[in-house]
């Protein structure tokens, strides 16, 4: 079991499905700037979205090029110095799995064909980000139910897994991780506190999902599309959890915390 993997939402809606669509253009990178153009130059990657013409370019020098069949997938990445490793989350019909990327290049030739989404997250100073994610297949809508405890309950059991429970002795943990959205950004390490494991939490499996969204229920939808927390989500490692969010100006920001 691996511990202390700590992910983040670091995007609003808007961005989210513009980044998606873009990805069906085959630009899948997820760190990315996007502005307004009114239009688009030859080569470049441009999506409409809620009637506006959007360019989607690439922040940094890390790149994937891809090759994927029925039967293959291979991945080949270029790095960028701001990123010390690299973790490749494979998401598939029965779940979340990890690789660490000790190569440049990597090949899966096995359940090529369970595959639902394949994402690589770098690791850098400021803690995990996601890059690239690329969509293979589909899965059943992860719903969201009435509430985030509901809708987490019937993810888990959906997956053949046991439910979390909600612990209020994780609140003070999530207070600390959501002051670090407010003062410093989606980020997971803090130049003033440190991470999550600096926090004074006493357990050896921990996770961290942090979100800026319009409703819980869209918080909930980008996270569960993301392997990468998805794999906190259904982490069997995990039997306790902590929500903490608050409204300010029409956005929900928040985390979750987990622990075993």
């Amino acid at each position: 079991m691996i511990s202390g993997l700590i992910f983040s939402i670091f995007m609003l809606v808007d961005e989210f499905s513009i980044l998606q669509k873009a990805c069906e253009k085959g630009f899948c990178y997820r760190e990315a700037d996007i502005s307004v153009v009114t239009d688009c130059v030859k080569g470049s990657i441009c999506v409409k979205h809620d009637k506006k013409l959007y360019l989607v370019e690439k922040k940094n020098g890390f790149s994937v090029k891809s090759d994927i069949s029925n039967k293959k997938v291979t991945l080949e990445i270029t790095p960028d110095n701001a990123y010390v490793s690299y973790s490749l989350f494979v998401e598939h019909k029965a779940g979340v799995y990890l690789i660490k990327l000790k190569n440049r290049k990597i090949v899966i030739d096995k359940g090529v064909g369970e595959i639902i989404n394949l994402q690589i997250v770098g690791s850098a100073v400021k803690g995990p980000t996601v890059l690239w994610q690329k969509t293979l297949g589909t899965t059943s809508k992860k719903e969201f139910k009435k509430d985030f405890d509901s809708s987490l309950r019937q993810l888990r059991l959906s997956y053949s897994l046991r439910p979390l429970k909600a612990n209020e002795d994780l609140k003070k943990f999530a207070q600390i991780s959501f002051e670090k959205i407010k003062n410093e950004g989606l980020v997971h390490y803090s130049n003033t506190s440190g991470s999550l494991r600096h926090s004074g939490i006493h357990r050896e499996n921990i996770g961290e999902n942090l979100f800026t969204a319009k409703s819980l229920e869209t918080a909930w939808e980008m996270m569960v599309s993301s392997p990468s927390h998805l794999y906190n989500f259904l982490n069997p490692g995990f039997s306790r959890y902590l929500l903490y969010f608050e409204k300010e100006n029409d956005d929900f920001s928040g985390a979750v915390i987990f622990s075993n």
